[in-house]
């Protein structure tokens, strides 16, 4: 038997995301997810939109019902057009450094 669980936070400190590893700034509001896949505890934060990205990625990379799971950084170092129609906020946190926006 397993559980997850999400909520949005208002964070005191910078957490990193584990969907872009970019940081989430204490202004930002974020994602904390948390849940037990296979008997191992896992815990998460998110920006919401790279979540929400990362969801729709692995649902179409894996399938709806699959228990495989690809973080989204790992997904577009395999391949980038996954971030073809992702929301813009998105594919800007995987610019390389210095791109103009």
């Amino acid at each position: 038997m397993g559980f997850y669980s999400e909520k949005l936070v208002t964070p005191r400190k910078r957490h990193l995301c584990d969907a872009c590893l970019k940081f989430i700034n204490p202004v930002e509001t974020y994602l904390r997810a948390a849940g037990v896949s296979d008997g191992d505890f896992w815990s998460g934060a998110y920006h919401p939109d790279c979540r929400e990205w990362e969801v729709k990625a692995n649902r179409e990379e894996h399938g709806y019902f699959s228990d495989d799971w690809t973080p989204l950084h790992e997904l577009v170092t395999e391949c980038d057009e996954v971030l073809n129609n992702a929301p813009k906020s998105v594919r800007d946190r995987f610019k390389p450094a210095g791109d103009p926006a």
